[in-house]
């Protein structure tokens, strides 16, 4: 990301420096100004920084630039290669002068597609479920590779008959907006219409209209949002994960590891290897044992377990796939619970002879072991 912009933070000043092998920029506020600390502060909780040094600003023309109100925020330092200072073009408006400076940076590394989403409201489960019944299950195959031949069938099914698209969710409005929130706002809007044309001088029959919608409005939204409230508070035992999401929504930074330091002093953003480095700390507190051969049990008995196959009919199976609750999303096969339960009939035939199939070799698929 890179941010241009006049920001007019004219207590805060700037200075490059050299930290390891990369370059860092420190800021100094002046008197202790309460804005320019809390935009700094702002930078530091989201992973910026502010690259602009020199002063961008003067009184006129003529005059030497004193202070620095134009900056350039990112949050990949390194993609920036230098930036030029140029003598600006004319006077603002009110007689005041900003420099020019030209940016020269590296492009952007590629970045990964983004994942295409289901349409649900679009989706024909009937269809899927004919294009899985009217498929021929092989025989003789191994729980893994039977296994895989129904991911590939299931794949088949949902791109021919459940639209995806890449565009991104629109924002949603608040979950404690209701009918009666919205038809106040209406109102609320349409007595300021009327009253911002009828002229706001002479009309105090439309003022006093108007300041009733918004005192209106303000009661309800307080009475939908602590309604919201309980029903969340209810339902938390059932549906914890709408808590969760509640409380991520009010925060104002979501704070992510952005970039790491490793051990010979460098900075790295690979994801992957982040992840790998966390992990590895978190691990190297336990105490790991040398491996040892099991020890010998005698045998006890002649008796063997013996699974009954009745267990995985197709019955049962369709019956558990019913109770598969729709809202959780997909694991590593890419399968998704929703097509599973809406088409559960389609799914139980081949599921149960995966199931028995595994149970009689004593092997597992391979994607249910990650």
């Amino acid at each position: 990301m890179l941010l241009y912009g006049d920001f007019n933070f004219s207590h805060t000043s700037y200075k490059s420096c050299n930290v390891g092998s990369g370059v860092e920029t420190t800021a100094h506020v002046t008197e202790q100004h309460p804005g320019d600390i809390k935009f700094q502060e702002c930078l530091k909780d989201c992973y910026l920084t502010q690259l602009v040094t020199f002063s961008t600003y003067r009184n006129n023309m003529l005059a030497t630039p004193c202070s620095t109100l134009d900056l350039v925020i990112t949050n990949n330092p390194d993609r920036l290669i230098s930036i030029n200072e140029e003598n600006s073009l004319g006077h603002t408006p009110m007689r005041k002068a900003h420099c020019l400076f030209a940016v020269y940076s590296n492009k952007n590394k590629l970045t990964s597609p983004i994942r295409r989403r289901l349409i649900w409201s679009k989706a024909n489960f009937d269809a899927i479920s004919l294009h899985i019944t009217s498929k021929e299950i092989p025989t003789n195959l191994s729980a893994n590779d039977l296994y895989s031949w129904f991911i590939d069938v299931y794949n088949k099914a949902v791109k021919l008959h459940i639209p995806s698209t890449t565009t991104l969710f629109k924002i949603k409005q608040d979950l404690w907006v209701t009918q009666k929130v919205l038809e106040g706002v209406k109102l609320k809007r349409s007595t300021w219409a009327k009253y911002v044309v009828a002229g706001k001088d002479s009309h105090a029959k439309l003022r006093n209209e108007h300041q009733a919608a918004c005192k209106h409005v303000k009661k309800v939204v307080n009475a939908a949002v602590l309604h919201y409230e309980q029903q969340l508070v209810s339902s938390f035992k059932k549906f914890p994960k709408r808590v969760y999401s509640h409380v991520k929504n009010k925060l104002k930074v979501h704070n992510h590891i952005g970039m790491l330091e490793t051990s010979d002093d460098n900075i790295t953003e690979d994801s992957k290897f982040i992840t790998s480095m966390i992990n590895n700390y978190f691990h190297s507190v336990f105490v790991e044992e040398p491996p040892t051969p099991l020890p010998k049990f005698e045998e006890r008995t002649k008796s063997t377990c013996e699974i009954d196959e009745s267990l995985f009919t197709a019955a049962i199976v369709q019956k558990y796939l019913f109770c598969l609750d729709d809202t959780k999303s997909m694991g590593h096969d890419g399968v998704h619970p929703r097509v599973l339960k809406n088409c559960a009939k389609a799914f139980a035939i081949p599921l149960s002879l995966i199931f028995k199939q595994s149970f009689q070799t004593g092997n597992v698929p391979d994607l249910w072991l990650i």
